[in-house]
């Protein structure tokens, strides 16, 4: 990889020069030091950023967070077309998720138990609560079970 300055080149090692961080509060992990910091910058934070439309309380701990809020809610800001059938989304993972599911029909989450496949986590979990009774899972506990 090629960067502009040594200062881009010394931060970019930093990021590989630091392991995986577990967030104490809430539980989040983080493959590198940087990723945990900003994560407890905008979710832990003390700062608190007040939409300024009349009659929303929301709160926010960062700027662009705000700035889609304000965005998506109040100016109905729309940022991911679906090149397939012009759905729109407000954000980007919304728009994959969208497109993997309904025109890719990827169904990649697999119940341990029966043959039944679906496009999304929180489908597989609801299945084995009505369909097993079973405990809901977190994305890691199931990669334990699927190996």
């Amino acid at each position: 990889k090629m960067f502009a300055s040594k200062i881009a080149l010394k931060r970019h090692m930093y990021l590989h020069s630091t392991g995986p961080c577990l967030c104490v509060q809430c539980g989040s992990k983080f493959k590198n030091k940087i990723g945990f910091q900003t994560h407890v910058r905008v979710y832990h934070g003390e700062k608190e950023l007040k939409c300024s439309e009349p009659g929303c309380n929301k709160t926010f701990k960062a700027v662009t967070m705000l700035k889609n809020h304000v965005e998506i809610v109040h100016m109905n800001k729309m940022k991911h077309p679906c090149p397939h059938c012009g759905k729109n989304f407000d954000f980007k993972h919304k728009l994959t998720r969208h497109i993997e599911a309904i025109h890719e029909k990827l169904k990649p989450w697999s119940c341990e138990a029966c043959d039944f496949n679906c496009a999304s986590f929180e489908n597989l979990n609801s299945h084995r609560l009505r369909m097993h009774k079973a405990e809901k899972l977190s994305k890691d506990t199931y990669k334990m079970l699927m190996m």
